[in-house]
């Protein structure tokens, strides 16, 4: 908890990997930072299908801001394997960074 939030932070990719790794659904989770980078939270906002699972920006935001959170770090897998972004991944996170810079 006090070391700050880094993806190449060897600790973080385990421990996501280890949350993540080998499930059968797309899930949509967040982990919520502090200003300076550190963990608060991780919590899982949606249990998708094989192919699909969306964050609920709303209720992503309205939980930061009930936490303090001032940084967000949103995860989803690809039960595929193939770790290649969709066109829709793509789009819904530069939605979900506007709605956030808005915030």
């Amino acid at each position: 908890p006090k070391t700050p939030f880094s993806p190449s932070n060897q600790d973080v990719l385990r421990y996501i990997t280890a949350i993540m790794g080998g499930l059968t659904r797309e899930e949509a989770h967040v982990i919520f930072l502090d200003g300076r980078l550190r963990f608060l939270r991780h919590e899982v906002f949606c249990y998708g299908t094989e192919a699909r699972a969306e964050f609920p920006m709303h209720a992503v935001f309205r939980r930061a801001l009930q936490i303090g959170a001032l940084q967000l770090v949103l995860i989803h897998n690809h039960p595929s394997g193939n770790p290649e972004p969709s066109e829709d991944d793509l789009l819904v996170t530069k939605r979900i960074a506007v709605a956030g810079q808005a915030v």
